[in-house]
């Protein structure tokens, strides 16, 4: 070959190669403005409806799992003495631990959640709370003001110290606060879901903006929901009944007892093996809940959000007992079962 031929075909490889790596980039430009373009669409369908049936490519998020749940005002207060806490559960003391500034006042929301859908929704951990902001009619918008670090954070997916396993509500299912045993004083905690805030004396006319849910109107409260549930006692498990647990063998609640003096519930629970061959391990998560809408947490973990962890030998059946907080005047008590399975059992 000659040296003028060489020196054509090398120009034309060089010619041919640069092309090949300009269509590439331009193709790969162009698929990542479609891309790009189909995930804003996504996200933007997902927080106007949330609740709704997702798509594939949405649930593979797990943090965007809370949002499937609804955001119910309960009741608003406006205050000018800084209240602690502001919604006090039955039988609990508020305190006036301070006052707003000239020109301010406090704004107070008790809220609920409520599961819409037929299925359990869980809260998974996550690295920031979502944008809360309340935005008035003279078109002032203002940030929260404070979020209570046992309540809200506990209920949404955002970092909680101690909290082992995803808080899961049952399908049609309302909650509206938490009590459990403080692992360091031995004493009870009891608290109502809450938010804040801080905004201007003349302010009035209320909208509640959550990143991720649909704009709340405030002017509708909603003081006399039912609680937990408007389900009928038909849909759930009844005392005594076998719980299957796939590949374990299963669990059955055997008994449920309750001290109106010490305001102690005890229950009594049975695991079987169905191996005969192998211990199996059962890890469940235990809570009540009644007509108050304020889920108990099992008393005996460091944690309330631990699991029971019950080792089983072969063949073999143990019986443990879960003790809760559960205040005389709480009646219609479910007992929520989540872990190896997600079930409610009537216990009333």
């Amino acid at each position: 070959m000659s040296v003028d031929l060489k020196k054509v075909v090398l120009i034309g490889v060089i010619i041919i190669f640069f092309t090949f790596i300009v269509a590439c980039s331009l193709g790969k430009s162009a698929g990542t403005d479609i891309e790009s373009k189909e995930t804003t669409s996504t996200t933007e369908t997902f927080q106007e409806s949330p609740g709704e049936e997702l798509s594939s490519s949405q649930t593979s998020d797990s943090e965007m799992e809370y949002q499937k749940l609804k955001i119910i005002p309960l009741e608003i207060t406006e205050t000018l003495d800084y209240i602690d806490p502001p919604f006090p559960v039955e039988g609990r003391k508020s305190e006036i631990t301070g006052k707003a500034d000239p020109g301010w006042k406090f704004l107070n929301i008790s809220i609920a959640f409520e599961n819409p859908t037929k299925d359990f929704v869980g809260m998974s951990p996550s690295d920031s709370l979502p944008s809360i902001k309340v935005k008035t009619e003279q078109g002032y918008s203002y940030e929260l003001d404070e979020v209570d670090p046992l309540g809200w954070n506990a209920i949404l997916p955002f970092p909680f110290e101690g909290r082992a396993v995803d808080l899961r509500i049952p399908g049609g299912f309302r909650i509206t606060g938490e009590r459990y045993r403080v692992p360091v004083t031995d004493d009870y905690f009891e608290l109502r879901y809450y938010f804040r805030f801080k905004v201007a004396e003349k302010s009035s006319g209320y909208k509640l903006l959550v990143a991720g849910f649909p704009e709340i109107d405030l002017s509708r409260q909603n003081k006399e929901l039912a609680f937990p549930t408007d389900l009928p006692e038909s849909s759930f498990y009844k005392l005594g009944e076998q719980l299957a647990i796939q590949d374990k063998g299963s669990i059955s609640i055997i008994d449920f007892k309750r001290d109106s003096n010490s305001n102690e519930a005890v229950l009594k629970i049975k695991y079987i093996n169905a191996s005969e061959g192998y211990q199996q391990k059962f890890n469940l998560a235990y809570s009540i809940i009644g007509n108050d809408g304020i889920l108990s947490f099992s008393s005996g973990k460091d944690f309330p959000f631990d699991y029971t962890a019950i080792t089983v030998g072969p063949g073999q059946k143990v019986e443990a007992e879960e003790r809760f907080f559960l205040p005389s005047y709480v009646n219609n008590a479910k007992l929520i079962i989540t872990g190896d399975i997600e079930v409610v059992v009537n216990l009333e």
